[in-house]
């Protein structure tokens, strides 16, 4: 599966203006390089396991930061966006089981399935987020 590079990059309209969310959001479009780097350089098969488990820690660590936040400021779609993060980590876990069973197809897949997470989370639901964080912060 060939995706453009573009797709891979972050971009100033995935900003929350959030610095430790912003940061997360950063460091997964650099696991998503990584694996695609991985995968047009033909090294996927002796790296794809490494970062399937750094792609897996440093969302639960995002998750975990994030979610707090939202405690923290009250934002009352914090239910639904927790869903949503179990969601991703169940697909993500799943996805880790089929490659330790040697699925050749679980590299593109991840790549999809991230590339069009980070997208559509960011953009759909963080921005709610982001919005209610700045608007406490006035508060």
């Amino acid at each position: 599966m060939t995706i453009p590079p573009g797709n891979f990059s972050w971009r100033a309209r995935y900003a929350t203006n959030i610095p430790t969310i912003d940061a997360h959001h950063q460091g997964m479009f650099k696991i998503l390089r990584m694996l695609h780097e991985a995968t047009s350089d033909g090294r996927i098969e002796v790296e794809m396991e490494v970062i399937l488990e750094h792609l897996e820690q440093h969302s639960l660590a995002h998750f975990e930061a994030e979610e707090a936040l939202m405690r923290r400021t009250e934002f009352p779609g914090i239910d639904s966006h927790a869903q949503d993060h179990g969601r991703f980590l169940i697909q993500l876990r799943r996805l880790k089981a089929r490659q330790e069973l040697g699925d050749e197809g679980v590299p593109s897949e991840v790549l999809a399935v991230l590339r069009d997470w980070l997208h559509d989370h960011i953009l759909l639901q963080d921005m709610i987020f982001a919005e209610h964080f700045r608007n406490q912060s006035k508060a």
